[in-house]
């Protein structure tokens, strides 16, 4: 009587909207689990961006000189339009800020320094039409896509037209321009706050954001 020999093949199907790889090998069953999601983006509401009308400034929060220099590094920023074209829209990229200079560092005004510059390649376009003079993601010592601003032990990065620095050659600023993140919160984590377009228009566009600190 003829014997049978059964072989166990190797075959790999998709099983539902997960794609769960399923292998049959040597009569063993493995099973690839799913891949794992991306982390949610979240971006807590600061209230102050949520009231109506726009006030004309942010709420005033302090901080000392040391705590804003610890803010060095590179961040995931998000940001939430809540008055604007496009209310409601999210937009997220990196946000990288570094300590700068003695050359850069003092401004005009004995008042204010700028401790931190840098640049973001977020899309601001994603949640508005905004009034920049220069690209945020510009890498100039000069003229910072980013530039930290600390004003009478309050603060603010101002993204696509910085303020001349003590010193500087080209002085040039356009008044209506750039967008200002004024810093309401800082946490072991990053920080967060209110943001508004420099645009001379009567209700500019304005929101909050949030940067989370990236690891490594």
């Amino acid at each position: 009587m003829p014997r049978t020999d059964h072989t166990c093949s190797s075959r790999t199907s998709s099983m539902g909207l997960i794609l769960l790889s399923v292998t049959v090998v040597g009569c063993g069953v493995s099973f690839d689990p799913p891949p794992t999601p991306p982390e949610p983006v979240q971006c807590e509401p600061i209230q102050y961006a949520l009231d109506a009308p726009p006030q004309d400034s942010p709420p005033e929060a302090h901080f000392d000189h040391e705590v804003i220099e610890a803010l060095a590094g590179e961040y995931r920023l998000v940001m939430v339009a809540a008055v604007g074209v496009i209310q409601d829209s999210m937009a997220v990229g990196e946000l990288v800020i570094r300590p700068t200079d003695a050359a850069h560092r003092y401004s005009f005004n004995p008042d204010a320094t700028y401790p931190l510059s840098g640049w973001t390649d977020i899309d601001m376009s994603e949640v508005a039409e905004l009034s920049l003079a220069y690209p945020a993601a510009q890498m100039h010592s000069d003229k910072p896509g980013v530039q930290m601003v600390y004003h009478r032990s309050q603060a603010y990065l101002l993204l696509g037209n910085a303020i001349p620095f003590a010193g500087a050659e080209d002085v040039s600023i356009t008044s209506d321009a750039g967008v200002f993140l004024h810093l309401v919160e800082i946490t072991d984590d990053g920080f967060a706050g209110t943001w508004v377009d420099g645009s001379a228009a009567p209700s500019p566009p304005q929101g909050y954001f949030c940067a989370t600190r990236l690891e490594g």
